[in-house]
């Protein structure tokens, strides 16, 4: 089984992308760190620091500064073409210098001037990122479309933090639609980028063939429409109406229809 994974080597590019994830399991390390303060301020209060500011800065370390890095470094090692792995490794070193930014605004404003510059440019240089990949890319026809559809989900949930600034400039109730903001973001990241983006990888080391191709192909069609709507799910804690609910659950079962058909496509994987 693992002579089907890609073999690291000691040429340059391999040495690039090893310190890539091991970039990513230090930002996993501060996240934790953050974690345990959390947990701590409910035991012994540190007497510094709002509680508030904490938290958001653990979950942005978790998602910018772990997950997304290491979601980064994977890509770089099963989808980008050799020889461009270098300018990759460029664009990493920059956009870290956005995480630490997060890492030292977040914890003394919360969410201010400074930390919401620092979030958006990663967001620049993560958009940059998926671009490039999705334009040029050494995918297989069966990883292909998984991958358009991760990229195209993490892009599309860039929509709920650019809303902010629209929110305040039409006066609307910043509780309520920045609720529904942050809940448009967090659902195309956990529902489209976090799961569509690893079954690509999946397909690139294990390229399904034949009936299984097939299966795959309906898997992702069922998958990702029934991702759209069940962002309804999300909105249920504000009340939404009948026709909010019945999207989500007709979402919902399009998603349970994508599982059968993707486990099908799993069938003989080993």
């Amino acid at each position: 089984m693992m002579d089907r994974f890609p073999q690291c080597s000691p040429d340059p590019e391999a040495v690039c992308t090893a310190r890539m994830f091991r970039v990513a399991w230090i930002w996993f390390a501060v996240a934790a760190g953050f974690g345990v303060l959390l947990r701590l301020q409910f035991v012994a209060p540190l007497g510094w620091g709002q509680y508030g500011h904490l938290l958001h800065t653990h979950s942005h370390i978790a998602f910018l500064g772990w997950v997304f890095n290491a979601y980064y470094a994977l890509a770089v090692l099963v989808f980008a073409p050799s020889g461009t792995v270098r300018s990759y490794a460029r664009l990493f070193a920059v956009t870290q210098v956005t995480v630490l930014g997060v890492l030292v605004a977040f914890p003394l404003q919360g969410y201010g001037r400074e930390s919401i510059v620092f979030s958006s440019l990663h967001m620049v240089c993560a958009a940059v990122f998926l671009v490039r990949l999705l334009r040029r890319n050494r995918a297989v026809p069966a990883a292909r479309p998984w991958l358009w559809a991760a990229g195209g989900f993490f892009l599309v949930s860039a929509l709920g933090p650019l809303a902010f600034a629209p929110i305040r400039v039409l006066g609307l109730d910043e509780r309520v639609w920045g609720e529904v903001a942050v809940a448009f973001y967090l659902h195309f990241q956990y529902n489209g980028w976090f799961v569509f983006f690893p079954v690509a990888v999946l397909w690139q080391v294990w390229e399904p063939k034949g009936e299984r191709a097939r299966h795959a192909r309906r898997a992702l069609a069922w998958l990702a429409a029934g991702c759209i709507p069940t962002f309804g799910l999300s909105l249920f804690p504000l009340d939404p109406p009948a026709w909010v609910v019945v999207a989500a659950g007709a979402g919902g079962a399009a998603q349970l229809v994508g599982c059968f058909y993707a486990i099908r496509a799993l069938r003989g994987v080993a």
